[in-house]
């Protein structure tokens, strides 16, 4: 009977994962067809997605126009001349991290419908393929479960929407999935050169970076600020020095304002997209850099109470620490969009047992630490089921952009308090 609905529920699966693969081919097909695909989008109106803000960093960094940058009314003529004959009432404005652009040259040489397609293609690659090698170095599940837990993330709506989007989530996962790596086996530079190339979105590295502390792995933070160097350094080669110091300020200045599209913070899936709903958006804005400032403190304080070191992250403290960061972070991050919750999948490879549900619940899977843990079973559940259920959250029947993200916020706050909870239970556990 078990054995049956094992395979039931496998059919199931692949049924599932064929529609979510043929729904993300056809995203990466019409462009190959239709080289004008983002005019024709929408009946008389042309869509931008984020992706030609990536290549337009890759154009501009070139370009003459590359110590202007930043500058609306040069990315305002960028983005109608992509568009033409059809022009923008409002600038969709870019304001990636100075050494992203320096990223997105290789691409800006293509056609803009094939380097969306490349853009795609090469992070999700990279993206899985660094996190096939986190199982197999760290010897997380085993055999055929490793390509299940590969099909998960691709299967999600994060994933589809970072591939609708020509998002750099993949790109992001797959340096936080180096670091973590990196860090777990205590490779102290290579860690922090990967955690420095996170910081193209640096909304998720504070956090981090507090936990780093915390542990006193201060050659980590060393090398990450020495290599952050670097990296400005590079970019400033190309954009100039003037566009690295005053890049601060353009950041506030991007996200305060409702001058520019495509900021939407009401739709976020942080604490900012509640805020946002009840309140200007600035003022969320600010309120959520505030509350993330307030945590870093107690998040360096808890780093040192489990008597975490930079040797340590290893231990099954080390990784339920290093799995919570990531979902605080992503909570308190004063711009979390859905296709972010990618992110996810690193703390489901730091702490997934199994991807049998029927086994977690029946017996705590293998784990005796954590057995009638009820917690600790919620947290596995939560990320098992989080390819299916974020489909509808995404999709409600209700048509809210405001709903959607409170239930993906909802969701990774039940999953940050059972984290929580088992996190207590195994430092009990291990002293």
């Amino acid at each position: 009977m078990a054995k049956a609905l094992r395979c039931l529920m496998l059919t199931a699966w692949l049924g599932f994962f064929i529609f979510t693969q043929l729904a993300t081919g056809m995203l990466l097909a019409k462009p190959l067809e239709d080289g004008q695909w983002h005019l024709h989008a929408k009946a008389n109106s042309p869509t931008l997605i984020d992706f030609s803000q990536s290549y337009q960093a890759g154009q501009l960094a070139v370009s003459k126009q590359s110590h202007h940058i930043y500058e609306p009314p040069v990315q305002e003529r960028w983005a109608n001349g992509l568009i033409r004959p059809f022009v923008f009432d409002k600038t969709f404005y870019n304001q990636s991290v100075p050494f992203l652009y320096v990223i997105c040259i290789p691409f800006g040489c293509l056609p803009y419908s094939q380097a969306y397609v490349v853009w795609c293609l090469t992070w999700e690659v990279l993206c899985l393929c660094l996190l096939g090698l986190f199982l197999h170095r760290q010897g997380r599940l085993k055999g055929a479960n490793r390509l299940l837990f590969l099909s998960g993330v691709m299967a999600s709506i994060p994933a589809y929407l970072c591939v609708w989007h020509g998002q750099t989530t993949f790109l992001l996962l797959a340096c936080f999935t180096l670091f973590t790596l990196f860090l777990m086996e205590g490779k102290n530079l290579l860690a922090a050169l990967s955690f420095a190339l996170t910081t193209f979105k640096p909304q998720y590295a504070l956090l981090f970076a507090s936990g780093l502390l915390g542990a006193r792995a201060y050659k980590v933070l060393l090398f990450s600020a020495l290599f952050e160097v670097c990296l400005m350094a590079l970019a400033a080669l190309f954009i100039g020095f003037e566009n690295i110091f005053g890049y601060p300020q353009v950041l506030l200045h991007a996200e305060g304002t409702e001058k520019f599209i495509g900021v939407n913070p009401n739709y976020m899936a942080s604490v900012r997209g509640l805020l946002s709903v009840i309140l200007p958006h600035k003022t969320a804005m600010m309120a959520t850099i505030a509350m993330l400032l307030a945590c870093l403190l107690p998040w360096c304080w808890l780093a040192r109470k489990l008597q975490l070191s930079p040797g340590s992250f290893d231990s099954e403290k080390g990784r339920w620490y290093l799995a919570l960061t990531f979902v605080a972070a992503l909570i308190l991050s004063p711009h979390t969009h859905y296709f972010d919750c990618l992110l996810l999948a690193v703390p489901a490879a730091l702490t997934l047992p199994s991807l049998n549900l029927m086994t977690i619940w029946a017996s705590g899977a293998d784990n005796t630490d954590l057995d009638n843990l009820i917690w600790y079973r919620l947290w596995c559940t939560i990320l098992i089921s989080y390819p299916l259920v974020s489909w509808p959250i995404n999709f409600n029947f209700v048509s809210s952009r405001e709903l959607e993200g409170i239930c993906f916020l909802v969701l990774n706050s039940v999953l940050l308090l059972s984290g929580c909870f088992t996190l207590q239970r195994v430092a009990t556990v291990k002293g």
